[in-house]
């Protein structure tokens, strides 16, 4: 519980983690979807790292991958 796998190499602080999900999920809400360069841009990560969150919130089922967009839930 004190760490999140995103990715086999991609590895956050529960705590970090939940702060970016809660971001990437508002611009999600906010505009009906959020993809990498979105979120890329909203948090200032690179690429590699946004797409670790995108893909760790389809797999938690907080988002729903539709091609290129992650949708809410």
């Amino acid at each position: 519980g004190v760490a999140v796998r995103a990715k086999a190499d991609v590895v956050y602080a529960a705590s970090v983690y939940e702060k970016l999900a809660r971001v990437a999920l508002a611009l999600a809400e906010r505009d009906g979807h959020a993809t990498i360069a979105s979120v890329r841009d909203s948090l200032g990560l690179s690429r590699k790292y946004a797409q670790a969150v995108l893909e760790q919130l389809d797999a938690e089922r907080r988002l729903r991958r539709d091609g290129d967009r992650h949708l809410p839930r």
